[in-house]
């Protein structure tokens, strides 16, 4: 008799882990995309506040507001969106009492959408786990680091986390 050969290949920890970080790479990419996009509008009315021109036609609800406290709204909502850009790397909250997030970003010349390279990284009992989150243009890549041992450990630390947080 022969015996039965699986077909189907069972996903690892590794894959696991991939398809996770996969998920939350292209979340943050597509929050961190959002922010700068922001940034570009609320620099757009500076540039229109600066030259003395209205924005009511645009945004009527500054209507009757002093032109100063106009432009240092604008000016509040583009640094909390310039920090935006950077917090869509970090981690969920569940997450967090698992990994370790170093988030690095550059704007390269000639280019309009920042480079980010993430890196997760955690130390379980059979040895360190790197995760490295990378992005050029709109191509995102990621990157499982580790041992096999080592991710299935990270990845049980990582399920109960999710399971337990509120």
């Amino acid at each position: 008799m022969t015996t039965p050969t699986a077909t189907i290949k069972t996903p690892d920890s590794r894959d696991q882990l991939h398809q996770a970080f996969m998920s939350l790479a292209k979340r943050s990419y597509e929050l961190s995309e959002q922010a700068l996009r922001n940034v570009d509008f609320y620099d757009a009315v500076l540039r229109k506040l600066d030259r003395g021109e209205s924005i009511q036609e645009d945004v009527p609800e500054v209507k009757g507001m002093m032109p100063d406290v106009v432009y240092l709204t604008v000016q509040r909502l583009r640094r909390l969106n310039q920090v935006r850009i950077q917090e869509a790397w970090e981690l969920p909250v569940s997450y967090q009492g698992c990994l370790q997030a170093t988030i690095r970003s550059s704007l390269p010349p000639n280019e309009l959408i920042p480079q980010f390279d993430v890196q997760y990284a955690a130390q379980v009992d059979a040895g360190p786990v790197k995760i490295v989150v990378k992005t050029f243009r709109r191509v995102i890549d990621v990157e499982v680091q580790g041992s096999d041992e080592a991710l299935d450990q990270l990845w049980i630390q990582i399920s109960f986390a999710i399971m337990t947080a509120k």
